[in-house]
């Protein structure tokens, strides 16, 4: 017998257990059975294998922003959890709904790959090569198997994490499927366009996307905004730009957990400015933020959004 949990519509920020409660949901629609026999305790939500989900404390005092945390097996302790921060646009209920897909197709996507055993399913393995020296880890979360043609269903929203003050909202619903070439095309319903695009599955050693040295989990680009053609433009441009090999002076220097490290990057383009933003373990990276802004993005007429999510899970 199959059910769902009914939750009634959260019109103001919810609680910390609501918010895993969501999540919950969320994973059940993209892994039907994965949470089975999970519990919702303290702020956390906690799987029967290990795995674990929990909200952090914020680091800003916006409504719709929240600092998240998971891990592939939490009892192996505080080192173990990779951070992320959404935030939403707009007013309760849209702002709650915008985050809960964003975190489905780029943060979402690597926490089921990385608690899943890491067979390509939920989010691509890309591969650096072989580096000599420095340090390693035993805790691979495995590696991706051949082709993994994964279909990403998308519902791209607002990340923006206080940059996006003033800007219109919307909710867009893209239909994302296979990988061709690298990314996915994005179909959009409604006013806001998003755009989800994935890197190509099965890459091997050597990967020019990938952060040198380093085996890196990844999920797609989301784009958004309010117009169509700039969504794909931006997202096009930071799937092309391949920023974490681009990047890797700057980031290789702050990846110094003995455990994976979890990588946000997020990218607004107006007609008149840029804002970049490299979050590593919940830290911002200023140096890898300052020469991401740096690269030379597409002019565009109107504004647009783009994030992706990593976790660079051990050196090779």
């Amino acid at each position: 017998m199959f059910w769902k949990r009914r939750h009634t519509r959260i019109t103001a920020r919810p609680t910390d257990d609501q918010l895993m409660a969501l999540l919950r949901d969320r994973l059940d629609e993209m892994a039907p059975g994965f949470t089975m026999g999970s519990r919702v305790h303290n702020g956390m939500l906690l799987g029967h294998t290990g795995w674990a989900l929990m909200a952090l404390p914020n680091h800003t005092d916006h409504p719709a922003h929240f600092d998240l945390g998971f891990s592939g097996d939490v009892s192996l302790g505080a080192e173990s959890i990779i951070t992320d921060c959404i935030s939403g646009l707009g007013d309760f209920p849209d702002a709650l709904d915008g985050v809960l897909h964003l975190w489905s197709e780029t943060s979402g996507a690597c926490f089921l790959e990385v608690a899943t055993g890491g067979t390509g399913q939920f989010a691509d393995h890309l591969r650096g090569g072989t580096q000599t020296g420095g340090p390693t880890n035993g805790h691979t979360y495995g590696d991706a198997g051949g082709q993994t043609n994964r279909q990403t269903n998308g519902h791209a929203y607002g990340d923006a994490a206080g940059h996006t003050n003033g800007y219109a909202t919307g909710f867009a619903t893209g239909h994302t499927a296979g990988h061709t070439a690298g990314h996915s095309a994005g179909h959009t319903a409604g006013h806001t366009a998003g755009h989800t695009a994935g890197n190509s599955a099965g890459r091997t050693a050597g990967d020019t996307a990938a952060l040198p040295g380093w085996h890196t989990i990844s999920s797609g680009v989301i784009a958004y905004g309010t117009d169509d053609g700039a969504n794909e433009k931006l997202q096009q441009a930071l799937l092309d730009s391949e920023v974490l090999r681009v990047l890797a002076a700057e980031l290789t220097p702050v990846l110094n957990r003995s455990w994976p490290n979890g990588i946000k990057v997020f990218l607004c383009r107006t007609p008149n400015s840029v804002t970049a933003e490299i979050r590593v373990d919940g830290v911002v990276a200023e140096a890898a933020s300052n020469a991401m802004a740096a690269l030379p993005w597409p002019a565009l007429q109107e504004v647009a959004f783009a994030r992706f999510y990593a976790v660079a899970v051990h050196p090779e």
